[in-house]
């Protein structure tokens, strides 16, 4: 490790531990048997601490002071290990709040994560103002995640970007989101396609104790049977590709459950237009100029990318505001804009199921004792153009001077 990150570190990390927050439930191991945590180590594979994390630092001033043949403290303990490199010693910070997020996930723990995301901050600010400001990646964050330049993987989101409503289950906003396969970021998949790996897993018996199964790498057939692999053998079979995806979480507004820099939109102009997702017909298209502005506006800082490493579904709730949603296994993702690159495969799939639906929806909701042939009309009438009024156009300014 660098001599000047270390140093860095250690005096940053010396900072947070003098926190009361820190030194109550940070600094030191946590004692499951003392604290009657019979499930701690169930949950919490890997303890850490801080003063672990300080300790291990130590450990490498004094190998490098004793390599320079400096003088070197004698004790009868052994010193840990020294961290290989910066990276490393990050990597179990971070695991100390990973542990605290994992194992305190009610909604009525959220001070506690919120907790964990000010002593990290405040030492990111430690370390900057001591000229490290170059924060290596989580090094578990898949090599797919880094090529999208994703910064945080889902284990890892602050908590001013959950909302909880009544469930354990965080709901949160994915911006610019691309739905692709697990070990492919570049290899775009349908958002209808989520649950197609675990309903192929059941129908085959072929969900392992891992949940890895067969099919980690395999493809789905145009008919959606599961293709046949190479070499022959029964279990050469492989099913549709597991699903991940990334994009931008958006604080929200927990009244109204809509981000911060994007104004609530009415449910008629969802449900009669192809903005149905937050999703203009074209980009840069509309006569106000509207969507360009919107779209420059969520460029902020509040933002930050992230990689959600498993896809399980996908769904659609009709109440208001309707909206289209994700899940994984650790929340629910509202989905708003698709990224400029997926928005085209967005459009011919889900985007038509979400538009089909809602129409319906609203349609039964305004005459729930409407007949077929009054229904099915409202249900089959294309949307119109966003950015475009109903009605008569406004007359040209020089049409009145002309009568006259």
């Amino acid at each position: 490790m660098d001599a000047h990150e270390r140093d860095a570190l250690v005096a940053a990390l010396g900072e947070v531990m003098e926190a009361d927050a820190a030194r109550e439930f940070f600094n030191d191991p946590v004692d499951a048997v003392a604290l009657r945590l019979h499930d701690y180590h169930d949950i919490v594979t890997r303890p850490m601490s801080l003063s672990q994390v300080r300790d291990r630092l130590g450990a490498g001033i004094e190998k490098d002071a004793g390599a320079k043949g400096g003088a070197q403290t004698s004790s009868s303990t052994p010193l840990p290990a020294p961290y290989p490199s910066f990276a490393a010693a990050m990597d179990d910070i971070r695991l100390v709040w990973r542990n605290c997020r994992a194992y305190n996930a009610s909604p009525r723990m959220a001070h506690l994560r919120e907790t964990c995301d000010a002593l990290h901050d405040a030492l990111l600010a430690a370390l900057s103002k001591r000229g490290v400001s170059n924060i290596p990646l989580p090094s578990d964050l898949p090599e797919e995640a880094k090529k999208t330049e994703c910064v945080i993987a889902e284990a890892d989101v602050p908590e001013k970007y959950n909302v909880f409503l009544g469930e354990a289950t965080p709901y949160r906003l994915l911006d610019d989101f691309v739905v692709c396969r697990e070990n492919d970021a570049f290899a775009t998949e349908p958002v209808e396609c989520a649950d197609a790996y675990d309903r192929w897993a059941l129908e085959n018996e072929r969900v392992s104790a891992d949940d890895k199964g067969f099919a980690s790498d395999a493809v789905l057939d145009v008919d959606g049977d599961a293709s046949p692999g190479e070499g022959g053998g029964e279990d050469t079979r492989r099913g549709p590709a597991r699903l991940a995806a990334y994009g931008w979480l958006a604080v929200p507004d927990p009244k109204m459950f809509e981000p911060e820099d994007d104004p609530p939109v009415s449910v008629s102009a969802l449900t009669e237009s192809t903005q149905a997702a937050g999703l203009a017909e074209e980009y840069g298209e509309g006569e106000d100029g509207a969507f360009t502005k919107k779209r420059a506006k969520k460029s902020s800082s509040s933002r930050v990318k992230v990689w959600l490493p498993r896809v399980l579904d996908w769904s659609i709730d009709y109440e208001n505001p309707q909206s289209l949603w994700l899940i994984t296994p650790n929340g629910w993702y509202r989905a708003l804009d698709p990224s400029p690159e997926y928005v085209s495969l967005f459009r011919a799939g889900a985007q038509r199921k979400f538009d089909f639906a809602t129409r319906a929806v609203n349609a039964l909701k305004q005459d729930p004792l409407g007949s077929y042939d009054d229904v099915l009309p409202k249900v089959l009438a294309p949307p119109p153009k966003p950015g475009r009024p109903r009605g008569r156009p406004p007359k040209e300014r020089g049409d009145e001077d002309k009568k006259g």
